[in-house]
């Protein structure tokens, strides 16, 4: 998505997109909407770690999206040889669930999401991997993007984004 919209493919692409140094060459982002944590997802009995230390210091095998911010958190925690990727984070959760991998970095929303439907399978443990900021993106020098920050500043002001937000991804969100 990425790729496509710094080729001119689309006009701008909105996804849970975080930023980074690196994607920022390729694209604009706009000011950011939203503030989300990655998070370790284990299955429900797991008891051989209880964080993110413990998961880097033993040799267990963690499951992330490819080429997503959470495969380069999980090749930073446990080194790239001990990562499986995934094409899609429903796969990286259901190879969790079916002992492929014994954990999976999500970001906080998508792994809360998963445990909702799968609270007999899934819990998440509580350490912080990384936080990251999203953001809409945009082909370089987009007129767009101004447009889109200033309708972002007005919900922040106003509360609308808030609202959104809690109403998507309840109270805690």
């Amino acid at each position: 998505m990425i790729s496509a919209v710094s080729n001119g493919e689309y006009d701008m692409a909105a996804d849970g997109i975080a930023y980074s140094p690196e994607r920022a060459e390729l694209v604009d982002f706009s000011d950011f909407y939203a503030v989300v944590w990655q998070r370790i997802l284990v299955r429900l009995d797991e008891d051989r770690f209880g964080g993110a230390e413990e998961l880097a210091a033993g040799e267990y095998v963690v499951g992330a999206l490819v080429a997503s911010t959470e495969y380069i958190a999980a090749a930073k925690l446990v080194g790239e040889a001990r990562v499986v990727v995934y094409a899609s984070a429903e796969a990286a959760a259901a190879g969790l669930v079916a002992g492929e991998v014994d954990a999976v970095i999500f970001d906080e929303l998508a792994g809360y999401g998963y445990t909702g439907i799968h609270a007999v399978q899934t819990k998440v443990l509580a350490d912080i991997v990384t936080v990251e900021e999203l953001g809409f993106i945009f082909p370089h020098g987009s007129d767009l993007r101004e447009a889109v920050n200033s309708a972002l500043a007005r919900m922040k002001v106003d509360g609308a984004l808030d609202a959104i937000t809690r109403q998507w991804f309840g109270e805690d969100a």
